[in-house]
């Protein structure tokens, strides 16, 4: 301000309010913290990509996933919301396995010419029953057997084979009438309507588990940046872990792209969803529940498990003390 006459040599007085002052000190005090927490955080996560087992294979996919500050691993919208009841309510989920990538997936895959119509319009004609199936596309998964045409049945851990839009009818006729919570391990498997049933992944009593990884680019861009990212970094933290018997699996649309990246892991006839997975909640997710048994239900993270209804889920989640 400019000084004239008497005030020529007093002391400079700031005209703000003691609240203006207050209110300003406190803002730049925040945006230290926040400053300090973001570098911190973006410095945790490329130490954990360089040092951590995923350093096997730092792949193109995980840098671009990892770099991409609007899309990738460290957007803003990060950590924002609990998940807990996010999971949209079902009993048993259908994968389709296809040899098609999915860069070339349109945004509505079920309404695809062939078998993903034909198992949308069976679905849709069985309004009204108890039991809630959801329907998505699957890659082939590397050592699991997988052929397109295959449609893997969860929880219950069953592999259809050779399904055609012909089958269409008589596999919703299967899925329906099976009891909700997945097959016991010693449940005969037996085909109706000429299917030919065996075990897959993740079955009560079979192999351990199965991940699934939403990637369906054409539906959000997030999902189509951190699926293929997470698809490495879970092959090699598997592979550190000794379990190359998991496989590992890029799905269409399950919901909630703002979670990204959203997996889903079959483990003992459970399905659990998870969102917001990074490198490190990767890592995380194969030692404590893949490998440990134990599934990672936290607010920030969880999203819900399969066969529970939203208020169970978000029940499930208070009542868990690893709250984060």
């Amino acid at each position: 301000r400019e000084q004239t006459g008497a005030d020529q040599g007093a002391p400079l007085s700031c005209r703000c309010s003691v609240a203006m002052r207050t209110a300003l000190r406190n803002t730049l005090v925040l945006s230290s913290v926040l400053g300090a927490w973001c570098f911190r955080a973006h410095r945790h996560l490329t130490r954990r990509l360089r040092t951590g087992p995923s350093a096997i294979r730092c792949s193109d996919a995980v840098r671009a996933a990892t770099d991409d500050a609007d899309l990738g691993f460290a957007r803003k919208e990060v950590g924002i919301e609990d998940l807990a009841g996010t999971c949209t309510p079902h009993d048993r989920h259908l994968f389709v396995l296809t040899e098609v990538s999915p860069s070339a997936w349109p945004p509505k895959w079920e309404e695809s010419e062939g078998l993903p119509s034909a198992l949308a319009k069976a679905l849709k004609s069985r309004k009204g029953l108890p039991i809630k199936v959801k329907v998505t596309a699957a890659t082939l998964a590397a050592g699991a057997g997988d052929a397109p045409g295959d449609v893997l049945m969860y929880p219950d851990g069953v592999r259809v084979r050779n399904v055609t839009p012909a089958d269409a009818e008589a596999l919703m006729d299967l899925v329906t009438s099976l009891p909700k919570g997945g097959l016991a391990a010693d449940t005969p498997l037996l085909g109706a309507g000429g299917l030919a049933l065996e075990p897959a992944q993740a079955r009560a009593g079979g192999t351990p588990a199965a991940v699934f990884i939403c990637a369906h680019t054409s539906r959000d861009k997030r999902c189509g940046l951190i699926g293929p990212a997470l698809r490495d970094i879970f092959a090699d933290e598997l592979a550190v872990a000794g379990r190359q018997d998991v496989p590992v699996r890029m799905v269409s649309h399950v919901g909630g792209h703002v979670y990204a990246g959203n997996v889903i892991v079959y483990a003992q006839a459970q399905g659990h969803w998870y969102g917001y997975v990074d490198p490190g909640a990767a890592a995380e997710l194969v030692r404590e529940h893949i490998v440990g048994g134990t599934p990672l239900i936290r607010w920030k993270l969880w999203r819900g498990e399969v066969g529970l209804s939203e208020e169970e889920q978000k029940a499930k989640c208070e009542a868990c003390d690893k709250r984060c």
